[in-house]
């Protein structure tokens, strides 16, 4: 026989015309099939033969088949045997037996069939698929699974998610399909997951230790695809991109529709997600073909921070260096975002603390709202603070009031908080964040009032400096990755000035950041400078200016530095007997012009007429100097009056790390000997 033809089961249709007759009296009978087409796949070439000795209460069938294509699932099979023993089972047949096929060995096959129904079941050891199917409704098929391996479905979902791999776990699902002709094929029914580990070949989506229970209502074909899904998630991890989900144990609800036409990429929408009091989501996303999003709007709340941040903010707390970050309080958020990135945010925070792990900040009992909207202008907000604190440095309670105007989010006006016993200072502030190919801009003025300097040095980790300071930064802007200063950073310390002029900074929080700048000195008090420092005393004031200032990962890889005493000064100018050692050893040199080393001793401090110290650091070595030249060496210090002392230096080359231990070591009291 040759037919060309469709049917609901290829074996229904074969088996049954061999047996045409409720009585078998035959030996043997064969046929040959072409083609048999039915709604979920095309088999090609079939050839039966079934032995079926006279009277005898069974009969042995075989069926080999050049061809199974099932693509609208994802499945083809080539050279397919199976070898049973048919038996009567009722109205119709059952036939058990091993498939094998060019793929490799499958699943053991049981077919039960009738005129009115048919029924197959493949076996696994736990493994159950059973494929149940009426001859009154040939379009539906009930599908169920039971403990399979997630990589036996691998080529269905890939006609869903070609990028997919799924490596890992077992499905559970009771499915209704109705394959209609000419129509898509619709899946419906509830699916359990257990154990799910899925990845993509680029690594930017994965997911490990999945467990799930869905009801799916799946509607596919080439032209458009539909795919509701709703149920709960219970355990497991999730990545996207920069995104890492830790998932409760306790029941995560989510819902979505997902929808495709053509070669398009998937819309989802009724976007649902529930995990109790850490986070609730809700909106649409339009993504690519790759999977990346190109639209999205999403409605987000958070009754704790502390549980949102340990189970999906961890990615992204990374990235920004903020490991181990604590947050706590509750946030609601909205976000709308286009291919240009985010064209409208808007948050509202509630009793917010945020401390960093490494000391870097802290942020206590922050609440208001913000909005920011790309064009247009957004409605003022105010965001208040009970406290804050930036490497150690405390300010006090405040507020600050902003609003966004075409695109740019700025301060309505200026904001001042105490300070160290002082007062600090926000001029002006204004944020463009990211637009697409063009990175976030900052703009910033700043004033510093008075603070106390013995507490600023606390905090901070440097020498017990005494006074006050105070400073005035201008404008400084960020942008691609550069943060420049106009106008410069001036600071007054010790009674002098401190200027920081043509500042610039790249990659600032980046990898290897590099500093650029040239800094002047003016008018220093030599007396509180070198008391704080632990160095020996001096007495008069200090300029000097620090040109061609270049830091690489904040290291100094180039500088010309010039410190001297300021000629302009007319008090005294004293250096203690300590302080002469101490340049004696960073110079590397000795006592020279008029006094005997073992006369040093005798005097507890001398008059100078000027002293200074000058290196231009290139490739890690210092090219010393200091106010003038002494044979060989460099005057370091120019003795004045009686007992007249001169300090020299005979190194000239010193290697950078050299110098900071020689620096080291008299800050810390470790003085040469002097004999």
């Amino acid at each position: 026989m040759h037919y060309s033809l469709r049917c609901s089961t290829l074996a229904l249709v074969v088996i049954l015309g061999l047996l045409n007759a409720t009585t078998v009296n035959a030996k043997r009978m064969s046929a040959q099939v072409a083609m048999v087409r039915t709604a979920i796949a095309e088999v090609h070439k079939v050839d039966v033969s079934l032995d079926w000795p006279d009277d005898a209460d069974s009969g042995q069938l075989s069926i080999d088949i050049a061809q199974i294509d099932a693509s609208s699932l994802g499945y083809r099979f080539d050279k397919l045997r199976w070898q049973c023993e048919l038996k009567r089972d009722g109205e119709g047949f059952a036939c058990a037996g091993p498939v094998r096929s060019a793929q490799g060995n499958l699943p053991s096959l049981r077919l039960a069939m009738s005129l009115s129904h048919t029924d197959a079941l493949l076996t696994s050891g736990r493994t159950r698929i059973e494929v149940k199917r009426l001859a009154a409704a040939p379009d539906v098929t009930r599908l169920l699974l039971r403990q399979v391996p997630v990589a036996w479905v691998q080529a269905f979902m890939r006609t869903l998610w070609a990028d997919a791999r799924y490596n890992k776990g077992r499905v559970d699902a009771d499915f209704m399909l109705n394959v209609p002709e000419a129509k898509p094929m619709r899946v419906s029914g509830p699916v359990t997951l257990a154990g799910l580990a899925l990845d993509t070949a680029d690594g930017m989506i994965a997911a490990e230790g999945l467990s799930a229970k869905m009801q799916l209502d799946a509607s596919i074909s080439d032209a458009a695809s539909r795919l509701a899904v709703k149920g709960s998630l219970h355990g497991g991890e999730l990545l996207a991109s920069s995104l890492y989900v830790a998932l409760p144990k306790q029941a995560v609800s989510m819902a979505v529709i997902a929808e495709r036409r053509g070669n398009q990429g998937w819309r989802l929408h009724d976007i649902r997600w529930d995990d109790p009091g850490a986070l609730h989501v809700e909106g649409e996303v339009q993504l690519d073909l790759a999977f990346n999003p190109l639209r999205a709007t999403l409605a987000v709340a958070s009754a704790s921070l502390q549980d949102a941040a340990t189970r999906y903010l961890s990615g992204p707390i990374g990235m920004a260096g903020l490991d181990g970050l604590l947050l706590t309080g509750s946030l609601r958020a909205s976000l709308d975002w286009g291919e240009q990135g985010a064209s409208a945010v808007s948050v509202a925070l509630d009793k917010v603390n945020a401390v960093a792990a490494d000391g870097r900040f802290a942020l206590a009992d922050v609440s208001g709202e913000l909005a920011w909207a790309r064009a247009g202008d957004s409605a003022p907000g105010t965001i208040g603070w009970g406290a804050a604190a930036i490497y150690g440095l405390g300010f006090g309670a405040g507020s600050a009031s902003l609003q966004s105007k075409s695109g740019e989010i700025a301060l309505l006006a200026p904001v001042v908080v105490p300070l160290l016993g002082g007062g600090f200072r926000l001029n002006h502030f204004a944020l463009t964040p990211r637009q697409g190919d063009q990175g976030a801009r900052i703009r910033l003025g700043m004033k510093l009032t008075d603070l106390d300097l013995g507490k600023l040095s606390q905090r901070l980790g440097w020498p017990p400096f005494t006074g006050t300071v105070g400073g005035t930064l201008a404008d400084a802007q960020y942008a691609d990755n550069r943060l420049s200063f106009k106008g410069g950073i001036t600071i007054s310390m010790f009674d002098g000035e401190v200027r920081i002029n043509d500042m610039v900074m790249e990659r600032p929080f980046g990898v290897a950041p590099m500093l650029a700048a040239d800094i002047v000195y003016d008018q220093l008090d030599l007396q509180p400078l070198t008391a704080a420092f632990g160095f020996g005393e001096i007495t008069g004031r200090l300029d000097g200016k620090v040109s061609n200032l270049r830091l690489l990962d904040w290291a100094p890889v180039q500088f010309d530095a010039d410190f001297h005493s300021s000629p302009s000064y007319k008090g005294k100018k004293k250096i203690s007997q300590r302080a002469v050692r101490d340049l004696t050893s960073v110079g590397g040199g000795g006592i020279a012009a008029g006094l005997q080393n073992s006369m040093l001793k005798m005097f507890s401090n001398f008059s100078y007429a000027k002293l200074g110290l000058k290196c231009t650091l290139r490739q890690n070595v210092c090219h010393m100097d200091g106010v003038g030249s002494a044979g060989q060496g460099y005057t370091i210090v120019d003795g004045s009056g009686l007992p007249r002392i001169t300090v020299v230096g005979f190194s000239r080359r010193v290697d950078w790390p050299v110098l900071l231990a020689r620096l080291k070591a008299v800050t810390e009291g470790q003085m040469p000997t002097v004999n």
